[in-house]
């Protein structure tokens, strides 16, 4: 089959698709003769995947496989979000088989995302991505389809229940010291300026510290990732095994301020959080789950033990105003080529 095939996204508004969004691009094709066609379809599919091992021992009853001495956690999820057929506006749309003449074809498409689907993630464990699927079948079972797809990151849309407003928390710190009779004790106050985070943003948090102690030392800022993993097991419930779970400290995103002189009181002090893009909460997924927290630290010197407190916070993208997403898709198709997300071809049965 002479046919070459093209997917054309158009750029969102901000450069980013976010759920509650919605897709805008063209689909463009040239045939080289004439071609029957059973359906063409263009769809946005979203597939989901986990694997890795456990050792195995002889006390435990598992379902799973085994490679070795190590059973292997695994499970796939693989959901059609959205699916559109369309073909020539001049084809009976009531005959099975339709014929395209020779030439070159456009159609332009909008997908909307939902809004509770999980966030594009990759790691060494397992992956959440996207892609729109272009698929052209033929009539004849013994006919291979032709099948050309593109990859699309998406981002969580921020949860409406958070609050945009300052966050606080507080945290104190007595200090044990021998042979003194006066008192010991740190006072530390932590205002993160909103609830949320931006991928590829800032964040900002403002301390307020009274030290009154004789101890010098510093408040550092962490952004932590707790990832959970369910495999098939699980998620079927066959099994009730635990969700793996990692904890991760960003290293990018931890910063700290200056020391803190003793007997003192700081009330300007702040840390700037950079966010990584390829960082996101992620829910709604049956196999991976992502939260983020900022863990506030009192990193005190030794003999003293540090003191820590945590506050939630969720990373995704701000929605835009629906006038907004008009005037991005009111921008002419004919942009320059590297406004244009060019897909790869395959072949399928």
């Amino acid at each position: 089959m002479g046919l070459r095939s093209e997917i054309l996204i158009h750029p969102p508004r901000g450069g980013k698709h976010v759920t509650g969004g919605t897709i805008r691009g063209m689909v463009k094709f040239h045939l080289d003769k004439d071609t029957d066609f059973k359906k063409i379809s263009i769809a946005l599919i979203q597939k989901g995947h986990v694997q890795w091992y456990e050792f195995a021992t002889k006390s435990s009853v598992n379902p799973r496989r085994t490679v070795g001495n190590r059973y292997v956690y695994e499970g796939r999820e693989e959901v059609t979000l959205t699916k559109v057929y369309f073909l020539n506006k001049e084809i009976d749309e009531k005959c099975d088989t339709s014929t395209l003449k020779a030439g070159s074809y456009e159609h332009q498409f909008e997908i909307e995302l939902p809004e509770e689907i999980p966030a594009s993630i990759s790691t060494d464990i397992g992956e959440i991505n996207y892609s729109i699927v272009l698929k052209f079948k033929k009539p004849s079972v013994f006919s291979f389809n032709k099948v050309f797809r593109t990859p699309v990151t998406i981002y969580p849309r921020l949860d409406p229940t958070i609050p945009d407003q300052p966050v606080t928390v507080s945290l104190e710190k007595s200090l044990f010291k021998l042979f003194s009779s006066k008192k010991h004790e740190i006072k530390l106050k932590a205002e993160l300026d909103r609830g949320y985070l931006i991928p590829g943003g800032e964040g900002k948090i403002s301390f307020s510290v009274i030290n009154n102690s004789d101890v010098i030392f510093s408040v550092k800022t962490e952004l932590v990732s707790k990832t959970k993993y369910r495999d098939r097991f699980m998620v079927e419930k066959i099994v009730r095994d635990n969700p793996k779970i990692e904890r991760k400290v960003i290293r990018a995103c931890t910063v700290e301020t200056p020391s803190i002189p003793e007997r003192s009181v700081s009330s300007d002090m702040y840390n700037i959080i950079p966010v990584t893009t390829d960082l996101c909460t992620v829910r709604h997924s049956e196999l991976i789950s992502r939260e983020f927290k900022l863990k506030v630290t009192l990193n005190l010197p030794m003999p003293h033990k540090n003191a820590c407190v945590d506050i939630p916070v969720f990373i995704g993208e701000q929605p835009h105003l629906p006038n907004e997403l008009e005037a991005g898709f009111g921008e002419p198709m004919e942009a320059p080529p590297s406004y244009w997300e060019v897909m790869t071809e395959e072949m399928s049965k």
